[in-house]
């Protein structure tokens, strides 16, 4: 186990130690609250959104081996209008990825639309921005 720390796995651990960390941080991304907001078999995408009376995160995740780079337009109205600010990306250069993603911003949701960048085999999660 320690040889892949030190060599093939070593961003894997840190990215696991981060995952678990924003997990345990955030009881609303264990709550037993979810709604799956978008489904596309053929483009192998997903969004969900999980929530308690706090806080609520949106997480985007895709199995297509190609990116969207242009940003992946869902619309849902569960997904409500506001700002949402991505908080994790699978896919940081800290982890051995790519950076294709949305850099932390914020994005705008109007009429249930959202268009995030979704890399390539991986997710983003968002948190819903106070007003």
């Amino acid at each position: 186990m320690l040889g892949y720390r030190l060599t093939n796995g070593q961003r894997l651990f840190p990215f696991y130690e981060d995952l678990i960390q924003l997990r345990r941080n955030h009881s609303e991304l264990r709550s037993h609250l979810i709604d799956i907001l978008y489904v596309h078999n053929a483009n192998r995408v997903i969004a969900f959104r999980r929530w308690d009376v706090t806080e609520e995160f949106l997480v985007v995740a895709s199995l297509n081996n190609q990116l969207f780079s242009s940003g992946y337009t869902i619309n849902n109205f569960g997904i409500g209008d506001g700002q949402w600010r991505e908080i994790f990306n699978s896919d940081a250069s800290l982890y051995g990825g790519d950076s294709i993603g949305n850099f932390g911003s914020n994005i705008f949701v109007t009429n249930g639309y959202i268009n995030p960048i979704v890399p390539a085999n991986g997710f983003v999660i968002f948190q819903r921005q106070s007003t």
